[in-house]
């Protein structure tokens, strides 16, 4: 299973890639009432994999294309979040928040208008998410280099983990949060790709 998204995050980042189909996700639930009462729980493991799959194939892929990746969620139903959830999750900013939970984990994806891009899962390995994001970036033959890796200043918990890359011959920033550990209504795991600058 591990493999088999690996593989298609590094077709996913590679460079001049941006107008093909990317690797579809496991359907979303369609409400968030649906997506508990019908998730198995999620392993860390699981969840690293479903958080950087989901990055690869919708935030990367539609790299500078928020229209697009906003397009292709609808012709997959993703359902967007409700007002309160969307307003949390864009904190003053503009754009759409979407549920794009599957059967093993909670996702959330976010597509801001100045197109940056995120995906949060509530259950990661932290150890797991690095090791996958930068396997599948090596599997790319995608050039990258660490910019950061700390610990948040305000949070001891949480540990942040920057990358820039160039996507379609733009410089872009991967930046990586992660938790210790779960913790009950805080994502462990948030990736997220901004234009650098």
């Amino acid at each position: 299973m591990r493999l088999v998204i690996l593989a298609s995050l590094a077709a996913c980042l590679l460079p001049g890639l941006a107008l093909a189909q990317p690797a579809q996700p496991a359907a979303p639930a369609q409400n968030q009432t649906q997506t508990q009462a019908t998730q198995t729980p999620t392993t860390p493991g699981e969840g690293a994999a479903e958080v950087v799959g989901l990055f690869g194939a919708t935030c990367v892929h539609y790299a500078g294309n928020a229209a697009g990746l906003r397009s292709w969620l609808a012709q997959e139903h993703a359902p967007e979040m409700p007002a309160e959830l969307r307003t949390f999750f864009l904190a003053g900013r503009q754009g759409q928040v979407y549920d794009v939970s599957t059967q093993s984990a909670r996702l959330a994806l976010v597509s801001a208008d100045d197109n940056t891009c995120s995906v949060y899962v509530d259950i990661a390995d932290p150890a797991v998410v690095t090791r996958d994001l930068e396997s599948a970036m090596h599997e790319a033959q995608l050039q990258f280099t660490t910019q950061g890796d700390r610990p948040d200043p305000q949070d001891p918990t949480l540990h942040h983990r920057d990358y820039s890359v160039t996507l379609n011959g733009r410089p872009w920033l991967i930046l990586m949060t992660t938790g210790a550990a779960p913790a009950a209504g805080k994502p462990q795991a948030v990736l997220t790709l901004r234009p650098a600058g």
